[in-house]
């Protein structure tokens, strides 16, 4: 079956430096991890992948390249000496030995597989012991980027841990990892090898994995359309990576006198944490929510950003889905804006292939406000001379630098 995405390893020279600009992105890091190779870590883990920041801090302790064997620390020491960003992909595995043996019967890894453990500090200031075994794959074709698979050899509970998987931005998983490479049907086969599932191929673009686990390749002319100003260079590359968030979540206490799922114009509350941690109002109503000024949604580099009505007095979406629908009623045949048949017209449709014919099948409509406003605002932080670009569009994809990766509404 497809492997779902696990970790991405984003390399960076201080490491320090790296998790105060994550931190003020909204993102928890655990505390540092070492590794006995010569590097360590600090991770913004989520329900079930995680990003992880990565710097070699001790370049003697990193072990040569050798005939068989791959070497993780010489990967990103070499990575760094061309720039910082995104080195490595890690998918899941549950034996990454049997890994191994299967990505050199498919030519596409001889290596050994690699074991190791190192110290994890507990939210409490204990320490775990946790263990990994990993099976790497490369192509002579993606030059300077690697792939691997990653087992956890521990039990679940000394690595997740709900203190560290909880963000004030709202983040809650990695759902798209986003490459560019001259010509995308180039790296089918590998990444068919790599991911055990089907890619799918169309002028511009491969992808290959579920909705929620997709690696998406770009070619330039999906770049053009994707990311706005991102130059593709002669090699394959990481250039994005795609998170979940939360959305408004409007609540209303139900006859037990408990809060429940309700429209947003009979929300007494939000269940959305990031929202109540932001305003820093945990009984802050969505009508509150929908009353705030663009000023109030910003603070310094961050801004949050969730449903609002496309205009004054009109409904208001719950999810990403109504919002959709909403902002783009004409398309679901519905002769006017509605909470109630925009709810009833997203639970038919499904979030899967909502998803999927609206970014492959359907792609003329009009992107739904609040976006449009968090993109235009993302825009001008990166680059004012986008305003204007943003502003003929109605929103601007927004590239991920080394140290900011690109967020997108959970759907």
């Amino acid at each position: 079956m497809p492997r779902r995405l696990d970790h991405l390893v984003i390399c960076v020279h201080d490491l320090a430096k790296a998790a105060l600009d994550w931190q003020t992105l909204g993102f928890t890091l655990t505390p540092t991890g070492v590794h006995p190779f010569g590097t360590s870590n600090r991770l913004a883990m989520f329900g079930n992948n995680f990003l992880e920041l990565l710097a070699v801090t001790d370049a003697a302790a990193v072990p040569p390249v050798a005939p068989g064997r791959f070497s993780f620390a010489a990967h990103n020491q070499d990575f760094l000496r061309t720039g910082e960003g995104m080195s490595m992909l890690a998918l899941h595995s549950t034996d990454s030995h049997a890994e191994a043996a299967r990505f050199r019967a498919a030519d596409i890894g001889g290596y050994a597989p690699f074991d190791f453990g190192r110290d994890a500090v507990l939210p409490g200031g204990g320490v775990a012991r946790v263990g990994f075994s990993l099976a790497f794959a490369t192509d002579p074709a993606m030059p300077g980027i690697a792939f691997f698979t990653c087992q956890q050899r521990h039990p679940p509970e000394l690595f997740w841990k709900a203190e560290y998987q909880h963000h004030p931005n709202g983040a809650l998983r990695v759902v798209e990892v986003v490459m560019s490479a001259p010509e995308p049907a180039q790296h089918r086969a590998f990444l068919e090898h790599l991911t055990e599932g089907a890619a799918e191929l169309v002028p511009g673009r491969l992808t290959v994995g579920e909705c929620g686990d997709r690696i998406t390749v770009l070619g330039p002319s999906g770049m053009a359309r994707r990311l706005l100003g991102y130059a593709i260079d002669g090699s394959p590359r990481f250039c994005a990576a795609r998170l979940a968030v939360t959305d408004l979540d409007a609540t209303k206490k139900n006859a037990n006198n408990a809060y429940e799922a309700c429209k947003v114009s009979e929300g007494e509350r939000t269940s959305n944490a990031c929202i109540k941690t932001w305003f820093d109002s945990p009984q802050v109503t969505p009508a509150e929510l929908i009353g705030k000024s663009d000023a109030d949604k910003i603070h310094g580099i961050l801004r949050v950003a969730y449903e609002v009505p496309e205009v004054a007095a009109a409904p208001c979406g719950r999810t990403f889905e109504d919002a959709f629908i909403l902002a783009n009623h004409a398309l679901f045949d519905l002769a006017a804006p509605s909470e109630d048949e925009a709810a009833k017209k997203a639970k038919e449709e499904g979030k899967s292939d909502f998803a999927l014919k609206y970014a492959i099948e359907k792609t003329v409509w009009q992107v739904p406000r609040y976006i449009s406003e968090g993109l235009k605002w993302l825009a001008v932080l990166n680059q004012p001379s986008m305003l204007q670009v943003a502003d003929a569009i109605g929103c601007a994809a927004v590239p991920a630098t080394p140290h900011q990766p690109a967020q997108e509404p959970n759907g």
